[in-house]
């Protein structure tokens, strides 16, 4: 039910605001890197009022939506900067939405790792569960679903995080406009749990 719920939301609210990406000229955006504070990539997206945003989207505020992405990618690189000393400043200029989409993978990688800590020998963890297929196809409705199963595929594979950010770099830069983002974060905060 939360799957078909989820994608149903993405796609309805998708075709509703649009999907073209706004493109700037002027002061291209670059994230901030700060002292992380957090402890893990979920901590980050829980800090987001679900009800605000939901309203947000609810009433287009553009500016709410964009003040919530940039700081949530700002964030994000902060935390790679501190963890894995990967900085995504340039990989990433313009594109808070492609730092965001790597947040949500990490965020399901961390799920992941805690559900495979916690489950008995037998069962799979995250791959097969109803809230991983939500996720997935929640963030597939957005950057594609082909490229969503390839990207996971690869993180499951243990592919090298510098592939993954390559990978997420190209994808991002097709990730439609900000309001699309900001259904991507409400619906895969649904499915993973955050609120």
């Amino acid at each position: 039910m939360k799957t078909k719920f989820g994608i149903f939301a993405v796609i309805l609210l998708m075709t509703i605001v649009g999907c073209k990406k706004e493109t700037k000229v002027d002061n291209p955006w670059m994230a901030k890197i700060t002292t992380n504070k957090y402890d893990n990539i979920s901590s980050i997206f829980k800090e987001i009022n679900p009800v605000s945003l939901n309203t947000a989207i609810e009433t287009k505020n553009e500016s709410y939506i964009r003040s919530s992405v940039n700081d949530v990618a700002n964030n994000i690189a902060s935390y790679f900067f501190d963890k894995y000393k990967i900085d995504l400043r340039n990989d990433f200029v313009d594109n808070p939405e492609g730092i965001v989409t790597l947040g949500l993978f990490y965020a399901a990688k961390e799920k992941n790792a805690a559900l495979a800590n916690t489950q008995s020998l037998g069962t799979s963890p995250l791959h097969v569960e109803e809230d991983f297929w939500c996720f997935l196809e929640v963030v597939g409705a957005v950057i594609g679903i082909g490229d969503a199963k390839n990207i996971w595929r690869s993180i499951m594979a243990g592919a090298a995080d510098d592939t993954i950010i390559a990978a997420i770099r190209l994808v991002g830069r097709r990730v439609a406009g900000i309001f699309t983002v900001g259904i991507m974060i409400a619906g895969a905060g649904h499915c993973l749990g955050f609120w």
